[in-house]
């Protein structure tokens, strides 16, 4: 054992604080997503498509008129959207162009702009019948998981 086997975390561990965190928008959280994308959907395969961090359910759904829609399709208090926006499972790649014609459409139509995409996660989150707060929840979970498989500490 090489002396940091002691002081790297658990993948439950991992899971537990990747699953917990908040993802700003910024290069890490980009390239978390990238690499992401490359191993897990890609199969190792290079990511060279240029992507822009979206949130599948907008971050302001409770706060901008424009998303009156969202709440009522939640069914959950502001409180607990507040906690789930920004966390990994609410987040995908998306060209620029699909993200500025995607942003503030429902998720029936939303759909349309990911299976447009090159980006194979946004592709998989139009497979998905609707978007809820079990679904941002499940999904950050399985992509913490693949997260756990791609950052392996046990070396």
């Amino acid at each position: 054992h090489g002396r940091l086997s002691g002081s790297a975390p658990s993948d439950e561990e991992f899971i537990a604080a990747i699953s917990s965190n908040q993802f700003k928008r910024s290069k890490r959280t980009r390239h978390f997503l990238e690499r992401i994308e490359s191993e897990f959907y890609r199969s190792g395969e290079s990511v060279n498509i240029s992507g822009e961090i979206e949130h599948i359910a907008p971050r302001k759904s409770y706060t901008a008129t424009k998303y009156n829609t969202w709440p009522d399709y939640f069914g959950v208090g502001e409180d607990t959207f507040n906690e789930e926006k920004d966390r990994l499972g609410n987040l995908t790649l998306l060209e620029k162009r699909l993200n500025l014609r995607a942003s503030d459409n429902p998720f029936v139509e939303k759909k349309d702009r990911y299976r447009e995409s090159e980006f194979k996660m946004a592709q998989a989150v139009a497979e998905k019948p609707d978007w809820s707060i079990e679904m941002i929840q499940n999904r950050t979970t399985e992509l913490a998981r693949r997260a756990a498989e791609i950052w392996d500490f046990n070396v």
